[in-house]
């Protein structure tokens, strides 16, 4: 069941990112809508920082290893921060105004979501450690039955 779960975490992820990028891409270029103008400049930053933090996330799940080493992080970073730039250039032939602002946004943005995936690789995603041994009680208060079997078979 797990590596049929892997399997299709690999397609799909590429796809996720692929479809984001578009989407990302198409998203900086059109016109603000006047009736969403107010909104969108409230909150622009933000807007920008979160956006590039998700195009962070998907990329480096797309194209780094779980156990990447920090030069594979560098180049990710290194081309992610040169997009961010150029998208913001190419806004000025769109009828958008490009901000240097924008780009240290898609910046902070890109450096999160780097520090977020490294961290969620080394800590919440973890390979369990086989070698540790846990004994747990069937009396445990909130253990289901299948977790203790599961626990007591690692030793």
């Amino acid at each position: 069941m797990e590596n049929s779960i892997n399997r299709w975490t690999r397609k799909l992820v590429p796809v996720m990112w692929l479809a984001y990028a578009a989407v990302l891409f198409y998203a900086t270029h059109m016109r603000i809508p006047n009736s969403a103008r107010s909104l969108v400049m409230e909150y622009d930053k933000l807007i920008h920082a979160s956006a590039f933090f998700v195009l962070t996330v998907l990329s480096a799940a797309t194209f780094l290893r779980r156990n990447s080493r920090l030069r594979s992080w560098g180049i990710l970073i290194c081309l992610l921060l040169p997009y961010a730039a150029l998208d913001e250039y190419l806004q000025g032939f769109f009828q958008r105004t490009p901000d240097v602002r924008d780009w240290i946004s898609d910046s902070i943005g890109i450096l999160a979501g780097c520090l977020f995936t490294w961290a969620a690789r080394k800590w919440l995603f973890a390979p369990i450690d086989e070698t540790s041994s846990v004994q747990v009680d069937e009396g445990s208060p909130g253990t289901p039955p299948q977790m203790v079997d599961r626990l007591n078979t690692l030793n």
